[in-house]
């Protein structure tokens, strides 16, 4: 067996990449006014969702906000983070519980799929 030849134009890019996004990674389209409500309202809703999986966090599990403060703490000082798998599949099982209960009404994408289709999302 003999390696294939590199051929010199494979490193290059055979079309623009600027037709899609711009160096500033903005589209390069432009929004009607109601795409852009639409997406700053998706914007608004995940900071919702987000705000709201934390309270329920809290409530469920008391020290989360001292762990979540550990984590942040520790990333910031360049540590690795401590790898707890009864925790890690604690945390999850709670935030998965919240997901189940608020998804519908956070995302209202999510009413449209029946129940099996948002378990597997």
């Amino acid at each position: 067996m003999f390696p294939l030849k590199k051929r010199q134009r494979m490193m290059e890019i055979p079309y623009n990449t600027g037709h899609g996004i711009n160096k500033k990674v903005l589209p390069v389209m432009s929004f009607t006014f109601e795409e852009e409500f639409r997406v700053m309202d998706y914007i608004v809703r995940i900071e919702d969702y987000q705000n709201r999986r934390f309270d329920f966090l809290n409530q469920n599990f008391p020290r989360y906000k001292e762990l979540t403060l550990g984590f942040v703490s520790q990333t910031q000082m360049g540590l690795k983070i401590p790898y707890n798998k009864v925790l890690e599949e604690k945390l999850f099982s709670i935030g998965l519980e919240f997901t189940k209960q608020t998804s519908r009404e956070v995302f209202d994408e999510m009413g449209v799929l029946n129940p099996e289709e948002r378990m597997d999302l």
